[in-house]
């Protein structure tokens, strides 16, 4: 492909998942000029990602890095979207979609277009158009925005690299039609229900082994996710429900692994509230990647302390579930029923580092997951772990990371740290 430049590439891709799956795809220049779509009706459905910031987010510098961006709306309308660089400057933005992950009411999308102060000869149109925006399962759609990505670069990536449009206006209520299943349509949710099941099979192998190279093992089974497990007309309740499930999976393949069930439990507990917490799909999917990853460097630290006693992994354990607590030699040597002296000695044996200096490291792994999947204020990452100041912070960090926390950050989304330096 070398050879055919780029916009070509993607005038093929374009038709080629229009004629497949209905999916429309844009194209904009720098002034946000439109220069071609493959979607019916544009106009109107350029209007509805205008209406929440989707444009504007894939436009600011946070959407030109060189990775998918996955933007969705209030009406759980879901895009995917990258820039094309020319001279190390981004030339033209691609949009895809927008699609529906799972079916949703007429009933509910005339909830959600009430809110938005349209004429009713505008409402009516879409609620119109919006029963024939293609519903394509999560998996599936992030194959297609794989796809987008090397049409092109020519460069491989995985959804874990993938940006998610995160935003407080987005209250989304989703979804789609009620209508009976088609015997193909039947076939093809076996298949998805299958592969489903050998994907999550494959990954939670991979959490009981504690295996670093789980996206690439990912990668190798192919992408999973054959929808959602639930169907109340409400699509962003019935992600939290499938999100919670998959949650209660990991963290018994957490135990599974030989973390402690008190760690294991701990885990799920913080991740289930957070989940609650989303107010949008893009908010669900990023949460649910973070999921993975942290479940996977649970059990893989436990295996490489596995070998200390067990009153210093049950101390391990407790640090990590704790980190926004305060953590004293004191109380972590009451705790496991030893002296401050000997405990402090007891530990840096058998783990190799001294009980303060683990504190900091689980402290400063946690805030690179903060970093990654939220837009928490360095400050307030800095003051929930304890650090005192956001100079003290940054110092810590750097000693560990070799970076200062915001410039981990920007080059977490700028893709320029490895996948396998992510965990």
């Amino acid at each position: 492909m070398g050879n055919v430049p780029y916009q070509e590439r993607l005038r093929l891709f374009a038709g080629e998942v229009s004629a497949a799956a209905g999916i429309g795809t844009w194209c904009f220049g720098n002034e946000r000029q439109l220069f071609y779509s493959t979607c019916p009706n544009e106009k109107e459905f350029q209007m509805l990602l205008g209406l929440e910031n989707g444009l504007d987010f894939a436009f600011e510098k946070e959407g030109g890095c060189g990775r998918p961006v996955i933007l969705s709306d209030s009406m759980n309308l879901i895009w995917a979207a990258e820039h094309a660089y020319e001279g190390g400057k981004p030339a033209l933005l691609i949009v895809m979609g927008p699609v529906f992950l799972n079916r949703t009411s007429v009933k509910n999308i005339e909830k959600a277009l009430q809110k938005k102060n349209l004429s009713v000869t505008v409402m009516l149109q879409m609620k119109r158009l919006l029963g024939n925006v293609p519903v394509v399962g999560i998996s599936a759609f992030f194959e297609f925005a794989v796809m987008l990505h090397y049409m092109i670069t020519e460069e491989k990536v995985s959804s874990d690299d993938f940006i998610f449009q995160t935003d407080e206006k987005m209250l989304g209520k989703l979804p789609a039609f009620e209508e009976p299943p088609e015997t193909d349509a039947l076939t093809k949710a076996e298949a998805d229900a299958e592969r489903t099941f050998r994907g999550e099979k494959v990954f939670l192998t991979a959490i009981r082994e504690g295996n670093v190279n789980y996206l690439k093992v990912l990668s190798e089974q192919g992408n999973f996710g054959g929808g959602l497990l639930t169907d109340t007309g409400d699509a962003l309740r019935d992600g939290k429900n499938t999100v919670l499930v998959f949650c209660d999976q990991c963290t018994r393949a957490v135990m599974d692994g030989g973390v402690s069930a008190r760690a294991a439990k701990e885990l799920e507990i913080r991740y289930a509230n957070d989940i609650e917490k989303c107010k949008s799909f893009t908010e669900l999917l990023r949460l649910n990647s973070s999921l993975m990853a942290e479940c996977v460097r649970k059990v893989n630290e436990f295996r490489e302390n596995e070998k200390a006693s067990s009153g210093v992994r049950a101390c391990c354990d407790y640090i990590k579930a704790n980190l926004t607590k305060p953590l004293s030699v004191e109380f972590l040597a009451k705790e496991t029923g030893y002296t401050d002296y000997y405990f402090t000695k007891k530990f840096r044996k058998e783990t190799g580092v001294s009980l303060t200096d683990y504190i900091k490291q689980a402290r400063i792994e946690y805030a690179k997951i903060l970093l990654i999947t939220t837009r928490t204020g360095i400050d307030e990452i800095s003051d929930s772990l304890r650090f005192g100041t956001r100079n003290y912070f940054s110092k810590v960090f750097r000693e560990i990371v070799g970076i200062t926390p915001a410039a981990y950050r920007e080059r977490m989304r700028k893709g320029e740290i490895a996948a396998d330096q992510k965990l």
